[in-house]
Protein backbone atom coordinates (compact mmCIF):
# COMPACT_ATOMS: atom_id res chain seq x y z
CA UNK A 1 0.00 0.00 0.00
CA UNK A 2 1.59 3.43 -1.21
CA UNK A 3 1.95 6.02 1.22
CA UNK A 4 -1.10 8.16 -0.40
CA UNK A 5 -3.12 4.92 0.14
CA UNK A 6 -2.36 4.90 3.36
CA UNK A 7 -3.10 8.18 3.49
CA UNK A 8 -6.44 8.16 2.56
CA UNK A 9 -6.79 4.81 4.63
CA UNK A 10 -6.16 6.94 7.79
CA UNK A 11 -8.12 9.58 6.84
CA UNK A 12 -11.21 7.46 6.35
CA UNK A 13 -10.85 5.77 9.05
CA UNK A 14 -10.73 8.94 11.28
CA UNK A 15 -13.75 10.50 9.65
CA UNK A 16 -15.76 7.31 10.32
CA UNK A 17 -14.76 6.80 14.01
CA UNK A 18 -15.53 11.00 14.37
CA UNK A 19 -18.88 10.20 12.81
CA UNK A 20 -19.24 7.36 14.71
CA UNK A 21 -18.51 9.18 17.85
CA UNK A 22 -21.23 12.01 17.14
CA UNK A 23 -24.18 9.72 15.89
CA UNK A 24 -23.05 7.79 19.29
CA UNK A 25 -23.13 10.92 21.47
CA UNK A 26 -26.48 12.22 19.87
CA UNK A 27 -27.97 8.78 20.48
CA UNK A 28 -27.00 8.79 23.80
CA UNK A 29 -28.13 12.58 24.13
CA UNK A 30 -31.23 11.83 22.89
CA UNK A 31 -31.98 9.18 24.90
CA UNK A 32 -31.38 11.58 27.89
CA UNK A 33 -32.54 14.72 27.09
CA UNK A 34 -35.90 16.16 28.23
CA UNK A 35 -39.08 14.62 26.20
CA UNK A 36 -41.22 16.59 24.29
CA UNK A 37 -44.60 16.77 25.96
CA UNK A 38 -47.21 14.75 24.66
CA UNK A 39 -50.21 16.80 22.95
CA UNK A 40 -53.21 17.30 25.60
CA UNK A 41 -55.88 15.67 23.10
CA UNK A 42 -58.91 17.81 25.42
CA UNK A 43 -57.43 20.76 24.96
CA UNK A 44 -58.70 23.24 22.02
CA UNK A 45 -55.40 24.77 20.05
CA UNK A 46 -58.08 27.04 17.59
CA UNK A 47 -59.54 30.49 18.82
CA UNK A 48 -63.35 30.99 19.25
CA UNK A 49 -63.37 34.50 17.45
CA UNK A 50 -62.44 34.16 13.52
CA UNK A 51 -59.10 36.29 12.26
CA UNK A 52 -59.58 39.49 11.16
CA UNK A 53 -57.79 40.85 8.53
CA UNK A 54 -57.01 44.61 7.67
CA UNK A 55 -59.08 43.50 4.82
CA UNK A 56 -62.31 42.54 6.87
CA UNK A 57 -62.25 46.18 8.39
CA UNK A 58 -65.37 47.85 7.96
CA UNK A 59 -67.38 50.64 9.61
CA UNK A 60 -69.39 48.12 11.86
CA UNK A 61 -66.39 46.88 13.79
CA UNK A 62 -64.14 48.19 16.13
CA UNK A 63 -60.72 48.53 14.53
CA UNK A 64 -62.02 50.96 11.86
CA UNK A 65 -62.25 53.46 14.29
CA UNK A 66 -59.46 52.48 16.52
CA UNK A 67 -56.75 52.18 13.69
CA UNK A 68 -57.21 55.15 13.15
CA UNK A 69 -56.17 56.62 16.22
CA UNK A 70 -52.67 56.50 15.17
CA UNK A 71 -53.41 59.69 12.91
CA UNK A 72 -53.21 62.72 15.66
CA UNK A 73 -50.08 61.82 17.46
CA UNK A 74 -47.52 63.71 15.92
CA UNK A 75 -50.12 67.01 17.07
CA UNK A 76 -50.59 65.18 20.78
CA UNK A 77 -47.04 64.27 21.61
CA UNK A 78 -45.73 67.59 20.98
CA UNK A 79 -48.17 69.32 23.81
CA UNK A 80 -47.55 66.09 25.58
CA UNK A 81 -45.65 67.26 28.95
CA UNK A 82 -43.43 64.25 31.19
CA UNK A 83 -43.20 66.39 33.83
CA UNK A 84 -46.64 67.11 34.14
CA UNK A 85 -47.40 63.78 33.73
CA UNK A 86 -45.34 62.31 36.49
CA UNK A 87 -47.15 65.11 38.75
CA UNK A 88 -50.67 64.16 37.82
CA UNK A 89 -50.12 60.36 38.02
CA UNK A 90 -48.56 60.74 41.59
CA UNK A 91 -51.19 63.57 43.10
CA UNK A 92 -54.01 63.76 40.56
CA UNK A 93 -56.10 66.88 39.59
CA UNK A 94 -55.60 68.97 42.91
CA UNK A 95 -51.58 68.84 42.21
CA UNK A 96 -51.60 71.70 40.42
CA UNK A 97 -52.24 73.16 37.03
CA UNK A 98 -51.95 71.28 34.05
CA UNK A 99 -51.67 73.22 30.73
CA UNK A 100 -49.75 70.54 28.64
CA UNK A 101 -52.26 67.95 29.55
CA UNK A 102 -55.25 69.53 28.52
CA UNK A 103 -53.56 70.78 25.11
CA UNK A 104 -53.40 67.20 24.72
CA UNK A 105 -56.47 66.41 25.40
CA UNK A 106 -57.66 68.97 22.72
CA UNK A 107 -55.35 67.61 20.55
CA UNK A 108 -56.57 63.71 20.46
CA UNK A 109 -60.96 65.09 20.85
CA UNK A 110 -60.63 63.57 16.77
CA UNK A 111 -59.36 60.29 18.28
CA UNK A 112 -61.79 60.46 21.16
CA UNK A 113 -64.56 60.54 19.34
CA UNK A 114 -63.29 57.72 17.07
CA UNK A 115 -63.25 55.82 20.10
CA UNK A 116 -67.00 56.97 21.48
CA UNK A 117 -67.86 55.66 18.23
CA UNK A 118 -66.15 52.09 18.46
CA UNK A 119 -67.24 51.26 22.31
CA UNK A 120 -70.66 52.05 21.42
CA UNK A 121 -70.03 48.61 18.66
CA UNK A 122 -71.71 45.52 20.66
CA UNK A 123 -68.88 42.92 21.31
CA UNK A 124 -66.27 43.76 18.70
CA UNK A 125 -62.48 42.90 18.53
CA UNK A 126 -59.43 44.06 17.26
CA UNK A 127 -58.11 42.98 13.92
CA UNK A 128 -55.83 39.90 14.80
CA UNK A 129 -52.35 39.68 13.54
CA UNK A 130 -51.49 35.80 12.69
CA UNK A 131 -48.22 36.87 12.03
CA UNK A 132 -45.61 37.56 14.30
CA UNK A 133 -43.91 39.82 12.35
CA UNK A 134 -46.84 41.98 11.62
CA UNK A 135 -46.61 45.46 13.32
CA UNK A 136 -49.76 47.08 15.97
CA UNK A 137 -49.45 50.98 15.76
CA UNK A 138 -52.11 51.59 17.62
CA UNK A 139 -50.77 50.10 20.56
CA UNK A 140 -49.55 53.64 21.85
CA UNK A 141 -52.58 55.16 21.13
CA UNK A 142 -54.57 53.12 23.28
CA UNK A 143 -52.15 53.39 26.40
CA UNK A 144 -52.40 57.39 25.43
CA UNK A 145 -55.94 56.49 25.39
CA UNK A 146 -55.98 55.50 28.76
CA UNK A 147 -53.82 58.40 29.95
CA UNK A 148 -55.65 60.87 28.99
CA UNK A 149 -58.98 59.62 29.83
CA UNK A 150 -57.95 60.10 33.55
CA UNK A 151 -56.98 63.39 33.09
CA UNK A 152 -60.44 64.47 31.55
CA UNK A 153 -62.48 61.89 33.80
CA UNK A 154 -60.85 63.60 36.53
CA UNK A 155 -61.11 67.47 35.71
CA UNK A 156 -64.95 66.37 35.59
CA UNK A 157 -64.84 65.03 38.73
CA UNK A 158 -63.35 68.01 40.11
CA UNK A 159 -66.17 70.09 38.78
CA UNK A 160 -68.75 68.03 40.12
CA UNK A 161 -69.77 66.51 36.49
CA UNK A 162 -70.02 62.94 37.72
CA UNK A 163 -72.28 61.65 35.05
CA UNK A 164 -69.50 63.00 32.60
CA UNK A 165 -66.67 61.07 34.52
CA UNK A 166 -68.57 58.17 34.81
CA UNK A 167 -69.12 58.21 30.57
CA UNK A 168 -65.14 58.88 30.62
CA UNK A 169 -63.91 55.77 32.22
CA UNK A 170 -66.63 53.54 30.81
CA UNK A 171 -65.67 54.29 27.32
CA UNK A 172 -61.52 53.73 28.26
CA UNK A 173 -62.11 50.52 30.23
CA UNK A 174 -64.33 49.67 27.09
CA UNK A 175 -61.75 50.50 24.48
CA UNK A 176 -58.81 48.81 26.22
CA UNK A 177 -61.06 45.83 26.91
CA UNK A 178 -61.76 45.71 22.78
CA UNK A 179 -58.27 45.80 22.25
CA UNK A 180 -57.50 42.74 24.02
CA UNK A 181 -60.54 40.78 21.65
CA UNK A 182 -59.29 38.35 19.20
CA UNK A 183 -56.06 39.19 19.06
CA UNK A 184 -52.48 38.03 20.14
CA UNK A 185 -50.59 38.80 23.68
CA UNK A 186 -49.51 42.20 22.57
CA UNK A 187 -52.96 43.23 22.89
CA UNK A 188 -53.86 41.79 25.92
CA UNK A 189 -50.98 43.30 27.92
CA UNK A 190 -52.40 46.78 26.64
CA UNK A 191 -55.46 46.06 27.88
CA UNK A 192 -54.02 45.35 31.34
CA UNK A 193 -51.59 48.56 30.98
CA UNK A 194 -55.28 50.39 30.62
CA UNK A 195 -57.21 48.90 33.15
CA UNK A 196 -54.39 49.89 35.85
CA UNK A 197 -54.39 52.97 34.33
CA UNK A 198 -58.15 53.67 34.81
CA UNK A 199 -58.71 51.70 37.97
CA UNK A 200 -56.21 53.44 39.54
CA UNK A 201 -57.72 56.89 38.78
CA UNK A 202 -61.07 55.53 39.68
CA UNK A 203 -60.30 54.71 43.26
CA UNK A 204 -58.37 58.22 43.97
CA UNK A 205 -61.33 59.72 43.01
CA UNK A 206 -63.39 58.20 44.99
CA UNK A 207 -61.43 57.78 48.34
CA UNK A 208 -59.90 61.93 47.76
CA UNK A 209 -63.93 62.95 46.90
CA UNK A 210 -67.43 62.44 47.69
CA UNK A 211 -68.89 60.84 44.58
CA UNK A 212 -73.20 60.73 44.65
CA UNK A 213 -74.22 56.95 45.31
CA UNK A 214 -75.19 56.52 41.85
CA UNK A 215 -72.24 57.25 40.64
CA UNK A 216 -70.53 54.43 42.94
CA UNK A 217 -73.60 52.20 42.26
CA UNK A 218 -73.38 52.21 38.27
CA UNK A 219 -69.22 51.25 38.40
CA UNK A 220 -69.79 48.83 40.98
CA UNK A 221 -71.80 47.25 38.11
CA UNK A 222 -70.41 47.49 35.17
CA UNK A 223 -66.77 46.63 36.30
CA UNK A 224 -67.94 42.99 37.47
CA UNK A 225 -69.61 42.89 34.08
CA UNK A 226 -66.71 43.55 32.44
CA UNK A 227 -64.53 41.39 34.71
CA UNK A 228 -66.77 38.64 33.93
CA UNK A 229 -67.08 39.07 30.24
CA UNK A 230 -63.48 39.83 29.90
CA UNK A 231 -61.56 37.92 26.57
CA UNK A 232 -60.27 34.63 28.63
CA UNK A 233 -56.10 34.58 28.52
CA UNK A 234 -56.41 31.39 26.93
CA UNK A 235 -57.65 32.65 23.91
CA UNK A 236 -54.40 35.16 23.76
CA UNK A 237 -52.33 31.71 23.53
CA UNK A 238 -54.05 30.53 21.20
CA UNK A 239 -53.26 33.23 18.82
CA UNK A 240 -50.00 33.19 19.84
CA UNK A 241 -50.08 29.06 18.77
CA UNK A 242 -51.30 30.72 15.09
CA UNK A 243 -48.75 33.32 14.78
CA UNK A 244 -46.03 30.99 15.97
CA UNK A 245 -47.36 28.34 13.32
CA UNK A 246 -47.29 30.75 10.82
CA UNK A 247 -43.51 31.84 10.87
CA UNK A 248 -42.28 28.27 11.10
CA UNK A 249 -42.06 28.10 7.23
CA UNK A 250 -40.19 31.31 7.12
CA UNK A 251 -37.77 29.64 9.48
CA UNK A 252 -37.00 26.75 6.72
CA UNK A 253 -37.30 29.45 3.64
CA UNK A 254 -35.57 32.29 5.33
CA UNK A 255 -33.18 31.08 7.43
CA UNK A 256 -31.03 34.05 7.48
CA UNK A 257 -33.51 36.10 9.12
CA UNK A 258 -33.02 34.66 12.56
CA UNK A 259 -29.45 35.84 12.50
CA UNK A 260 -30.14 39.05 10.66
CA UNK A 261 -28.88 41.95 12.51
CA UNK A 262 -30.48 45.59 12.49
CA UNK A 263 -29.13 49.31 12.83
CA UNK A 264 -32.70 50.21 13.70
CA UNK A 265 -33.22 51.47 9.44
CA UNK A 266 -31.13 48.66 7.55
CA UNK A 267 -31.12 44.77 8.22
CA UNK A 268 -28.04 42.60 7.41
CA UNK A 269 -28.72 38.86 6.89
CA UNK A 270 -25.27 37.36 7.08
CA UNK A 271 -24.74 34.50 4.07
CA UNK A 272 -25.64 31.18 5.84
CA UNK A 273 -28.14 29.70 3.74
CA UNK A 274 -24.82 27.21 2.57
CA UNK A 275 -24.98 26.15 6.78
CA UNK A 276 -28.60 25.88 6.68
CA UNK A 277 -29.56 22.14 5.74
CA UNK A 278 -26.87 20.90 7.78
CA UNK A 279 -27.46 22.80 10.90
CA UNK A 280 -31.22 21.88 10.95
CA UNK A 281 -29.76 18.44 10.10
CA UNK A 282 -27.72 18.64 13.34
CA UNK A 283 -30.47 19.92 15.51
CA UNK A 284 -33.04 17.07 14.36
CA UNK A 285 -35.85 20.11 13.36
CA UNK A 286 -37.82 19.79 10.28
CA UNK A 287 -41.13 22.02 9.65
CA UNK A 288 -43.26 19.01 10.19
CA UNK A 289 -41.53 18.21 13.91
CA UNK A 290 -41.83 21.77 14.48
CA UNK A 291 -45.09 22.23 13.60
CA UNK A 292 -46.11 19.02 15.88
CA UNK A 293 -44.04 19.54 18.58
CA UNK A 294 -45.06 23.08 19.36
CA UNK A 295 -48.92 21.96 18.78
CA UNK A 296 -48.30 19.86 22.00
CA UNK A 297 -46.17 22.57 23.68
CA UNK A 298 -48.89 24.62 23.30
CA UNK A 299 -51.86 22.38 24.39
CA UNK A 300 -50.25 22.29 27.57
CA UNK A 301 -49.97 25.99 27.74
CA UNK A 302 -53.54 27.00 26.50
CA UNK A 303 -54.46 24.30 30.05
CA UNK A 304 -53.05 26.54 32.43
CA UNK A 305 -53.99 29.72 30.98
CA UNK A 306 -57.71 28.16 30.65
CA UNK A 307 -57.14 28.08 34.80
CA UNK A 308 -59.27 31.04 36.63
CA UNK A 309 -56.88 30.92 39.80
CA UNK A 310 -53.05 30.17 39.71
CA UNK A 311 -52.81 26.68 40.51
CA UNK A 312 -49.19 26.24 41.06
CA UNK A 313 -48.02 25.40 37.49
CA UNK A 314 -45.70 27.05 35.98
CA UNK A 315 -45.45 28.02 32.40
CA UNK A 316 -41.38 26.91 32.39
CA UNK A 317 -42.15 23.95 33.75
CA UNK A 318 -44.13 22.20 31.44
CA UNK A 319 -41.89 22.81 28.12
CA UNK A 320 -39.07 20.97 27.14
CA UNK A 321 -35.30 21.49 28.40
CA UNK A 322 -36.91 23.06 31.86
CA UNK A 323 -36.97 21.59 35.56
CA UNK A 324 -33.67 19.24 34.80
CA UNK A 325 -30.07 19.55 35.75
CA UNK A 326 -28.36 19.80 31.88
CA UNK A 327 -25.22 17.53 32.14
CA UNK A 328 -23.34 17.01 29.18
CA UNK A 329 -25.09 14.53 27.29
CA UNK A 330 -28.20 15.76 28.74
CA UNK A 331 -27.59 19.38 26.28
CA UNK A 332 -26.41 17.44 23.61
CA UNK A 333 -29.77 15.55 23.39
CA UNK A 334 -31.68 19.02 23.26
CA UNK A 335 -29.66 20.14 21.01
CA UNK A 336 -30.47 17.08 18.46
CA UNK A 337 -33.89 16.94 19.23
CA UNK A 338 -35.81 19.65 17.59
CA UNK A 339 -33.16 21.66 18.81
CA UNK A 340 -34.58 24.90 16.54
CA UNK A 341 -37.57 24.17 18.12
CA UNK A 342 -37.19 24.18 21.84
CA UNK A 343 -34.95 27.15 21.44
CA UNK A 344 -37.76 29.19 19.72
CA UNK A 345 -40.66 28.13 22.61
CA UNK A 346 -38.18 28.47 25.04
CA UNK A 347 -37.70 32.04 24.62
CA UNK A 348 -41.24 32.35 24.74
CA UNK A 349 -41.61 30.78 27.83
CA UNK A 350 -40.64 33.63 29.96
CA UNK A 351 -43.09 36.21 28.36
CA UNK A 352 -46.07 34.06 29.00
CA UNK A 353 -45.37 33.16 32.42
CA UNK A 354 -45.25 37.12 32.98
CA UNK A 355 -48.05 38.00 31.10
CA UNK A 356 -50.35 34.97 32.92
CA UNK A 357 -49.28 36.51 36.58
CA UNK A 358 -50.43 40.06 34.65
CA UNK A 359 -53.68 38.66 33.75
CA UNK A 360 -54.76 38.12 37.31
CA UNK A 361 -52.99 41.42 38.25
CA UNK A 362 -55.78 42.64 36.00
CA UNK A 363 -58.37 40.75 37.66
CA UNK A 364 -57.23 42.03 40.93
CA UNK A 365 -57.85 45.75 40.02
CA UNK A 366 -60.90 45.48 38.29
CA UNK A 367 -62.46 43.61 42.01
CA UNK A 368 -60.37 45.68 43.89
CA UNK A 369 -61.77 48.83 42.56
CA UNK A 370 -65.03 47.18 43.28
CA UNK A 371 -64.83 46.43 46.65
CA UNK A 372 -63.26 49.98 47.70
CA UNK A 373 -66.32 51.70 45.88
CA UNK A 374 -68.70 49.24 47.86
CA UNK A 375 -66.42 50.28 50.78
CA UNK A 376 -67.26 53.90 50.13
CA UNK A 377 -70.78 53.73 49.96
CA UNK A 378 -70.60 52.00 53.32
CA UNK A 379 -69.38 54.97 54.89
CA UNK A 380 -71.42 57.10 53.09
CA UNK A 381 -74.23 55.11 54.67
CA UNK A 382 -72.64 54.63 57.88
CA UNK A 383 -70.17 57.17 58.11
CA UNK A 384 -67.53 54.57 59.17
CA UNK A 385 -65.01 52.42 57.54
CA UNK A 386 -66.51 48.64 57.47
CA UNK A 387 -64.82 46.31 59.68
CA UNK A 388 -64.87 43.06 57.16
CA UNK A 389 -65.99 42.67 53.64
CA UNK A 390 -68.51 40.36 54.73
CA UNK A 391 -70.86 43.58 55.87
CA UNK A 392 -70.59 44.75 52.43
CA UNK A 393 -72.74 41.59 51.55
CA UNK A 394 -75.26 41.89 50.10
CA UNK A 395 -76.39 45.23 50.26
CA UNK A 396 -73.28 46.54 48.50
CA UNK A 397 -71.49 43.25 46.72
CA UNK A 398 -73.36 40.33 45.70
CA UNK A 399 -70.01 38.40 47.11
CA UNK A 400 -66.78 39.42 48.34
CA UNK A 401 -64.77 38.80 45.10
CA UNK A 402 -62.39 35.73 44.49
CA UNK A 403 -58.37 36.81 44.58
CA UNK A 404 -57.34 34.53 41.33
CA UNK A 405 -53.75 34.27 43.10
CA UNK A 406 -55.16 32.03 45.03
CA UNK A 407 -55.06 27.93 45.08
CA UNK A 408 -57.99 27.37 45.73
CA UNK A 409 -61.11 30.07 45.68
CA UNK A 410 -60.42 32.82 48.19
CA UNK A 411 -62.04 36.41 48.88
CA UNK A 412 -59.88 39.39 48.31
CA UNK A 413 -58.34 39.98 52.22
CA UNK A 414 -59.10 43.38 54.07
CA UNK A 415 -57.28 44.73 56.80
CA UNK A 416 -58.58 47.64 58.86
CA UNK A 417 -56.13 50.05 61.04
CA UNK A 418 -58.24 52.82 63.03
CA UNK A 419 -58.86 55.33 60.24
CA UNK A 420 -57.46 52.90 57.19
CA UNK A 421 -58.26 50.74 55.41
CA UNK A 422 -56.25 47.93 52.84
CA UNK A 423 -57.41 45.78 50.33
CA UNK A 424 -55.58 43.40 49.21
CA UNK A 425 -54.56 40.34 47.33
CA UNK A 426 -51.65 37.15 47.95
CA UNK A 427 -50.14 38.46 45.15
CA UNK A 428 -48.05 36.00 42.16
CA UNK A 429 -46.20 34.23 45.06
CA UNK A 430 -48.92 32.93 46.69
CA UNK A 431 -47.93 33.88 49.98
CA UNK A 432 -49.96 36.17 52.27
CA UNK A 433 -47.85 38.96 53.99
CA UNK A 434 -51.12 40.44 55.84
CA UNK A 435 -51.24 43.32 53.45
CA UNK A 436 -47.39 44.11 53.24
CA UNK A 437 -47.62 47.50 50.36
CA UNK A 438 -45.08 49.36 48.64
CA UNK A 439 -46.97 52.16 48.02
CA UNK A 440 -43.58 54.28 48.21
CA UNK A 441 -42.52 52.52 44.88
CA UNK A 442 -44.09 53.22 41.19
CA UNK A 443 -45.29 50.04 40.60
CA UNK A 444 -45.02 47.03 43.28
CA UNK A 445 -43.24 43.95 42.24
CA UNK A 446 -46.18 41.60 41.54
CA UNK A 447 -43.72 38.32 42.05
CA UNK A 448 -42.76 39.47 45.48
CA UNK A 449 -45.46 41.18 47.41
CA UNK A 450 -49.28 41.11 48.01
CA UNK A 451 -51.06 43.09 46.10
CA UNK A 452 -52.64 46.42 47.85
CA UNK A 453 -54.86 49.00 47.23
CA UNK A 454 -56.57 50.99 49.86
CA UNK A 455 -57.36 54.36 51.71
CA UNK A 456 -53.62 55.72 51.60
CA UNK A 457 -52.50 54.67 48.37
CA UNK A 458 -52.56 57.75 47.01
CA UNK A 459 -51.89 60.21 49.90
CA UNK A 460 -48.08 58.02 49.98
CA UNK A 461 -47.69 58.17 46.73
CA UNK A 462 -47.67 62.21 46.22
CA UNK A 463 -45.95 62.94 49.22
CA UNK A 464 -43.45 60.73 48.20
CA UNK A 465 -43.35 62.29 44.66
CA UNK A 466 -43.68 66.46 46.46
CA UNK A 467 -40.54 65.18 48.31
CA UNK A 468 -38.70 64.26 45.26
CA UNK A 469 -39.39 66.91 43.49
CA UNK A 470 -38.46 69.19 46.13
CA UNK A 471 -34.93 67.74 46.39
CA UNK A 472 -34.01 67.57 42.54
CA UNK A 473 -35.13 71.53 42.67
CA UNK A 474 -32.62 72.21 45.85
Amino acid sequence: MSAAQKWIAWTVGVIVLLVATIAGLIAAGRSRATPWPERLSHVRLEPSRPILRESDVTPDNAFFYLRQLTQPDDEMRKAWSEDEWARFSACGWDGGEFPALQASVEAFSNALALVDQAVSLPDCQMATIDDFMTPMPYVSSILRMSRLSIVMAERSAAKGRWDEAEKIYRRGLIASDYISRGGPLIGHLVNYAGISTLCGSLRRVVLESDPPAHFLEDMIVFLDGLDRNAEPFAEAIRYEYLGFQSVLPMVFSDFGSLVSLTDGETVSRPPIHFLKWPIIFLTGSSLDRMQRDSAAVYSHLVDIASTTHEDGRSIDGNLPGFGREPGLLVRIGEFTDNGLGRVLVQLLAPALGQARSRWFLSRVDLRATRVILAVKLWKMKHGRWPESLEQLVPDFLPVVPDDPFTRAPEPLKYVREEDHFIVYSVGADGMDEGGRHQWDQERPSIMKADACFGSEEFEIRCRRWMTQAKQEQD
